[in-house]
């Protein structure tokens, strides 16, 4: 299991280093109150060249930094600091005219322009009792342009960095409210040169009351590419990267925002500069909590990725709702993630209900693999979603040095309570389209894993892909790309699970699983789809059920591998629940299987009204279940099995009825049937289409007898055949199961008096 990272204790220990030795390493610059602005002097420009000689310009002064730090007792405090601009590099000089025969021409170069200056500023705001709050905001100064080369080659000199900002605050209260801001934004670059980096973290601690709070921080933009000669540009600069952490605690409601943007690179034209990556981290700690974190790349070329991470731990008193967004830019990737837990880990202080969004995006490019976690946990309903997207490929016109051919996508999802509240919980995973004209035939891939798990209330659970990828050269059923899971353990729940699967690129494949369990009578339902292009190769889809109660446990599989552009398996699992219908075969590859565990005997009579031999069976039917399956298509693998485990005693019968079949004509049907107990095969037959309907028409199988103990029964179903021009078969029926006992000594006795005395009778007639 996931565990919580402890957020930062009650003491100057928890601020950064950087944060530690601004406080006290500036003591002389520290003031007791509550508003401080600082401003960085801009530097000074560089001097041109000067005619007549051909010469260069001067470089730019760099601009002053400030460095300050506050520490205060004061309710409101808010520092401002500002880095000075860049001073602009002086323009070249080329003397005029040159000799002819001097090519190419003396070449008066611009002047560097001067960096921008650093704003580091640290504030922290501590009180024994009563509301407190700190606020800081940082900026970093522009870098300075370069100077313009003399004539005539149209250059520029290189420009300065942008200045780097970096921004602390911290808040602490005894009893009372905690209120945090921390703002910092690096400064822009200068032409090919990057912009300035943006590091922002806040920590608000109530030990009595609430807490929020908000963190941003921008990287700086990056400079243009370099001019050259014939107006070309070269080496554009990177943006500037950006880190926002916030950390709240507090006894009452938790509330805070986490911005982190990297900035844009500059532009060129060989391309864009790298990407500013941006970093976002909430975490949060109280009796409920709301919030976000959001990380966004700046535009530009490179593989970093955004990564957006929110926490939360609380007492469930209060609901919580959490949202992580990370979207990254081009070829860069988005990394999203979520992890609550809401009172399930410790003494728990309420039911309180928990929601959660986690949602990455990014770049075009196939090497950009988005991802998205979600872990809830609680005491009460728990509602989540996991959504990853990658980006469509570009267009063989707009792409350098290779096509992307869209990127993949991962999402995870993971809900669970130790109540009875329902849970309903989404992993949505959509892989970005091929190349727009084709020239890459895959795009990304897809995986989506979705769980969800309650005790007595209702689970739904959802896991779906779109992918774009390719044939998997593993064996069939291994490692499925979509599978979902749906569990209740205490009687009154119920569970359904649901995975898709779109395989929507030529040789695609699908390979889904779907699980669920439950206890009593809510019972479990799987359904697990796929569905491929036209050219794709089908693929492999699983679905199990299981319930239990009343020391009887039914579990239900289905294992279908299908060439099929569109196929589903089901399974449905109940004990003392409503028995299931009879599957309806409607020309689409399905195959499905319901059981019914200690079903209602007055409901199985209602079910044989139409089988008199097996209604007029004394038995106790133990369970009642169905098979079916449909084919338009040719199916590799379309096997079903259900087992019942459960207790008997000496002197009972094994039976089996089989009744309810029903059938759609077509193709060349055929069917393995067994029963197995403990392993030990009773009973198999193999059927061929018109077979089918005599066999599963008011049919008693009698087993034998049955020792006392554990039972574990299997009845077992292996479709096969072909069906070929888009013509369906398919076939179903139902069965039921239980135990008929033995008759006693006397009455066997009786038994064999009652025939005596009937053939004397009629051999008296006979005379």
């Amino acid at each position: 299991m996931h565990m919580f990272r402890p957020l930062p204790a009650v003491s100057y220990r928890a601020l950064s280093p950087l944060v530690v030795s601004l406080l006290m390493a500036v003591a002389a610059d520290s003031v007791q109150a509550g508003q401080t602005v600082r401003v960085g002097a801009a530097g000074a420009a560089g001097a041109p060249a000067q005619p007549p000689a051909t010469g260069h310009g001067g470089d730019g002064v760099a601009g002053e930094s400030v460095q300050f730090a506050v520490v205060s007792s004061e309710a409101y405090n808010a520092l401002t600091l500002t880095g000075g601009h860049g001073g602009a590099g002086g323009d070249g000089y080329t003397q005029m005219p040159w000799p002819a025969d001097d090519w190419p021409p003396p070449q008066g170069l611009g002047g560097a322009g001067g960096a921008g200056g650093a704003a580091n500023g640290a504030l922290a705001a501590q009180r024994a009792r009563g509301a407190v709050s700190a606020a800081t905001a940082t900026l970093g100064g522009d870098g300075a342009q370069g100077g313009t080369d003399g004539c005539c080659m149209t250059g520029m000199g290189a420009g300065g960095t942008g200045g780097a900002a970096t921004s602390a605050a911290r808040a602490a209260t005894g009893a009372g409210v905690a209120r945090i801001l921390a703002q910092a934004t690096g400064g822009s670059g200068g032409v090919s040169r990057e912009g300035g980096a943006a590091h922002a973290t806040a920590v608000a601690l109530s030990a009595a009351g609430a807490a929020s709070g908000q963190v941003i921080a921008h990287g700086g933009t990056g400079g243009s590419g370099r001019p050259t000669a014939y107006g070309l540009t070269f080496n554009p600069g990177a943006g500037g990267n950006a880190s926002a952490s916030l950390a709240l605690a507090g006894t009452g409601i938790v509330n805070g925002a986490v911005l982190a943007t990297g900035g844009d690179a500059g532009s060129a034209y060989t391309g864009w500069g790298q990407v500013g990556a941006a970093d976002a981290t909430l975490e949060l700690r109280g009796a409920g909590a709301t919030g976000s974190a959001t990380a966004i790349n700046g535009h530009g070329a490179g593989s970093a990725v955004a990564t957006s991470v929110a926490r939360a731990v609380t007492t469930g008193a209060v609901v919580v709702d959490i949202t992580s967004t990370a979207r990254g830019s081009l070829n860069s990737a988005g990394a999203a993630s979520v992890d609550v837990d809401a009172g399930y880990s410790g003494a728990a202080a309420g039911n309180a209900a928990v929601t959660g969004r986690a949602l990455a995006t990014g770049g075009a490019d196939y090497q950009a693999s988005n991802s998205a976690t979600l872990i809830l946990r609680g005491n009460g309903a728990i509602i989540g979603v996991s959504e990853a997207r990658g980006a469509d490929g570009w267009d063989s016109g707009s792409c350098y040095g290779g096509c992307a051919g869209g990127a993949s996508a991962s999402s995870v999802a993971t809900g669970a309570t130790r109540g009875g509240g329902n849970v309903d919980i989404t992993a949505l995973a959509v892989g970005g389209a091929p190349n727009l004209d084709g020239v890459i035939p895959a795009g990304g891939g897809a995986t989506a894993a979705a769980s969800g798990q309650s005790g007595s209330g209702v689970v739904t659970v959802t896991a779906r892909a779109r992918s774009y990828s390719s044939y998997s050269p593993d064996e069939p059923f291994v490692n499925p790309e979509v599978r979902a899971s749906a569990i209740t353990t205490a009687a009154g729940g119920s569970s359904y699970a649901q995975a898709i699967q779109e395989s929507l690129v030529p040789y695609g494949e699908y390979r889904v699983l779907a699980e669920a369990s439950s206890v009593g009578k809510g019972g479990a339902r799987a359904v697990a789809t796929g569905i491929s292009s036209p050219g794709g190769y089908g693929g492999m889809l699983e679905s199990r059920a299981s319930a239990s109660g009343a020391g009887l446990k039914v579990s239900t599989y289905n294992q279908l591998w299908a060439l099929s552009r569109e196929a589903s398996v089901v399974s449905d699992a109940s004990v003392g629940g409503v028995l299931q219908g009879l599957p309806v075969s409607d020309g689409n590859t399905a195959l499905a299987s319901s059981a019914t565990g200690l079903p209602a005997q007055a409901d199985v009579a209602g079910l044989l009204g139409a089988s008199p031999t097996l209604a007029a069976t004394d038995a106790s039917w133990l369970g009642a279940g169905a098979y079916a399956y449909s084919s338009n298509t040719m199916a590799l693998v379309s096997t079903s099995e259900t087992q019942y485990t459960f207790a008997t005693a000496d002197g009972q019968h094994l039976l089996v009825g089989l009744f309810g079949g029903q059938s759609q004509p077509g193709g060349d049907l055929g069917l393995n049937f067994s029963v197995r107990n403990n392993g030990t095969l009773l009973f198999t037959r193999s059927l061929l289409g018109d077979e089918l309907t005599p066999f599963f028409t008011d049919r008693l199988l009698d087993l034998g007898l049955l020792g006392s103990g554990l039972q574990n029964l299997t009845i077992a179903t292996q479709w096969y055949g072909s069906t070929f021009d888009g013509e369906a078969a398919g076939y179903g029926f139902r069965y039921v199961m239980g135990v008929s006992p033995v008759p006693e000594p006397s009455t066997w006795l009786a038994m064999l008096l009652g025939l005596g005395m009937l053939a004397m009778v009629a051999r008296r007639r006979q005379v």
